[in-house]
Parts: structure tokens; C-alpha cells; sequence
């Protein structure tokens, strides 16, 4: 999301990739990506996403039951 901001002329956007949040998403993308499939799958698995058999929990969209510990 692009933000205002003043100038001595008055006010100009950010670009989107001057924004801290973009800064924080593209470094937080960049470090999931370096892991290997094994720690992507379990971060998966951690964050209630998939079953550790690999299936997809109801919440998002599979049919596997959603963890007892509302992850």
C-alpha cells in the first residue's frame, strides 16, 4: 500500500517499496524461501495449514480437521 507524505511543496506517495511493510514481507518471503522443503513443510504443519500427513486442514480448504490447539 502506498503512503503520503509531506514535502516542503506539499504531499508526494511512497512507492510501495519504501514502505516498512514491504520491507518486513519481502525479508520474511526471502527467509521462507531459503529453507529447505523439510522446515517450509513444517512451518506448514506448525501453523495449522496442513495435517503432518500432509493434508490440508478445513480451514483452509481441505478436509483434514482443523488442530485441537486453534493454529
Amino acid at each position: 500500500m502506498n503512503r503520503i507524505r509531506g514535502t516542503a511543496t506539499g504531499h508526494e506517495l511512497i512507492p510501495r517499496e519504501e514502505t516498512e511493510e514491504y520491507k518486513f514481507h519481502k525479508a520474511a518471503l526471502e527467509a521462507f524461501d531459503a529453507l529447505s522443503d523439510e522446515e517450509k513443510f513444517k512451518t506448514l504443519v506448525k501453523s495449522g495449514i496442513y495435517t503432518e500427513e500432509g493434508e490440508l486442514t478445513e480451514r483452509y480448504g481441505g478436509t483434514a480437521p482443523n488442530p485441537e490447539n486453534g493454529q
